[in-house]
């Protein structure tokens, strides 16, 4: 997932270099403000709920400049174990959810990908399949998931 957001986000940092103006003669070590950093984004907002036989991941991602997604994470349960996860990742722009797709049907095609606007959804399912939901939880606790 970070190579993919790298990928992106060279992208979006070659466009936003290409419209920054230079300033001559400025010697502080501030990072540049035009500069989208993939490493560092900031979380907004991030929760884990339980309805029904699923858990829910919602999370949002701020990168400046009108640059975020909100993924929600769905992983759905037949009794203890999970039968089903997908993430889909909501982006500010359909040409950033466009550049996500290409970089993720590239990059993992184990993992299957579908786009409508400005949503990629992530098919999971062949990662977490059989996976009990304490497990699941457990994960969560640990913020590894």
């Amino acid at each position: 997932m970070k190579t993919l957001l790298k990928y992106l986000f060279s992208l979006l940092f070659v466009c936003s270099m290409s419209l920054c103006a230079v300033s001559c003669g400025d010697d502080t070590d501030e990072p540049d403000p035009g500069i989208v950093d993939p490493d560092d984004p900031e979380l907004v907002e991030g929760e884990w709920r339980e309805e029904g036989n699923k858990l829910i991941w919602v999370y949002t991602y701020d990168y400046g400049y009108g640059v975020s997604y909100t993924a929600t994470w769905t992983l759905t349960f037949d009794g203890d174990t999970c039968v089903k996860s997908e993430c889909a990742c909501k982006f500010s722009s359909s040409e950033m959810a466009d550049m996500f797709y290409q970089a993720w049907k590239e990059d993992s095609p184990e993992y299957p990908v579908t786009k409508s606007g400005n949503t990629v959804t992530i098919d999971y399912t062949a990662l977490h399949r059989g996976l009990s939901k304490e497990a699941v939880k457990a994960a969560i606790e640990a913020g590894q998931m």
